[in-house]
């Protein structure tokens, strides 16, 4: 693994050489080793993965703002078409973000993916139910489902079909990372618990396992955390920085 930026070693030096903690208890007064370097550095990983600072860039990829622009029209024809809502109006992005390797923009969960979609289907259509206890916080967004029939669970849950994208919006399960790529959803639909926002990507261009990762790196998470509301905690899904 090649770091091209120094920095990440100096910010990040007490990960980098501390592995374990000594901490009292146990029986006979003797003193407990706490190995918690590892499950830090896991995440650390991940979080820098995803903003492009462990490998370097590849020249013949496109410009982001490229991607975002195709990504834009696809929007409107789906909205013009009738296959969408009109998604909310977005606050401006934050001035002092991070700086991105070139080629690289920020931009936000609501500008590349419908939220909270709906589906249209026939109630006597199988259809798959995933309960907040069949969500994961596993990084490759696992989950489980049972098999309901699409009129018992199209209302009063939270929609969702093939390759949405669903993220906890209470606490602590959206601290925990409980996030889930949907798939071999029964019939490609699905329902579940209501403490979820969906994303679907405007497009299929979106990698949605990038995405999935990038919800559950340390900083996204204390992004959001930051903008809870509510005495449940709940996050503002389409102001989400990418």
């Amino acid at each position: 693994m090649t770091f091209h930026n120094a920095s990440l070693v100096s910010d990040n030096l007490d990960i980098w050489t501390t592995a374990t903690e000594q901490k009292s208890g146990g029986r006979g007064g003797r003193r407990r080793v706490d190995l918690y370097g590892i499950q830090r550095l896991r995440p650390l990983i991940v979080d820098l993965a995803v903003r492009g600072k462990l490998t370097s860039q590849q020249p013949g990829d496109q410009p982001a703002i490229l991607a975002l622009a195709k990504l834009a029209k696809a929007r409107q024809s789906k909205i013009e078409s009738g296959q969408a809502r009109k998604p909310k109006a977005l606050e401006p992005l934050p001035l002092d973000l991070p700086p991105l390797p070139e080629g690289w923009a920020w931009t936000q969960l609501g500008t590349i993916a419908e939220i909270n979609p709906l589906n249209s289907a026939a109630d006597k259509l199988d259809a798959s139910f995933v309960p907040m206890a069949l969500i994961s916080t596993r990084i490759d967004g696992a989950h489980g489902a049972e098999i309901r029939k699409w009129g018992e669970i199209r209302k009063g849950f939270t929609q969702f079909a093939e390759g949405d994208i669903g993220l906890a919006k209470i606490t602590p399960c959206f601290e925990n990372g409980k996030a889930a790529i949907f798939e071999n959803l029964i019939n490609g639909i699905g329902a579940g618990t209501t403490e979820l926002h969906v994303a679907r990507p405007w497009s299929a261009d979106v990698n949605r396992r990038y995405l999935l990762l990038t919800m559950k790196t340390t900083s996204y998470l204390k992004n959001g955390e930051a903008k809870m509301t509510g005495t449940a905690g709940q996050k503002p899904p389409h102001q989400s920085l990418l």
